[in-house]
């Protein structure tokens, strides 16, 4: 699984960007080593700073996070699941319930098939697709099915 670039964009509830906002991303379960891409990744934290704008990009493996964001107003905690997309946004990793992704039925995937041939790429088809847009994409070695929200890619699943 290739990792996932989360872009951060710190801001108050005003809309005050939170300059040199700290986020702390520790995977769980942050006790027990688990196995990915034939290696045990031993549980570790990162930290990313945002600049003087509030924005700030940190590169995850795929899964479950607890975050905090540390800045002059206090430090807050909550929990993510990173999914196994190219990129997204930690303000739609925060508003996707755990699990990360979304369920089409038979009805929604045949009309998207009549849309269009996949793009060649997950970010070509982000780059190409309105906000809210189903697309499909080449992505290593089979197709995949995404939907742009907020500009960052959400997977989506066939419900069967």
């Amino acid at each position: 699984m290739p990792n996932c670039t989360v872009t951060i964009e710190a801001k108050l509830s005003t809309g005050t960007p939170v300059a040199n906002a700290k986020f702390l991303f520790r995977s769980l379960p942050s006790q027990i080593p688990r196995a990915v891409d034939g290696a045990v990744i031993v549980p570790a934290s990162v930290q990313v700073t945002c600049d003087a704008g509030g924005l700030g990009s940190i590169s995850l493996k795929p899964g479950k996070y607890i975050y905090t964001v540390m800045h002059i107003e206090g430090a807050f905690s909550g929990q993510i699941e990173v999914p196994d997309v190219v990129s997204t946004t930690l303000a739609v990793l925060v508003a996707t319930p755990s699990g990360g992704y979304e369920l089409i039925d038979w009805t929604e995937f045949a009309d998207l098939t009549q849309l269009a041939p996949p793009y060649p790429s997950v970010p070509a088809g982000l780059a190409a697709v309105a906000d809210g847009a189903l697309y499909l994409a080449l992505s290593e070695g089979s197709i995949a099915i995404c939907r742009k929200a907020s500009g960052a890619v959400v997977p989506v699943y066939l419900d069967i």
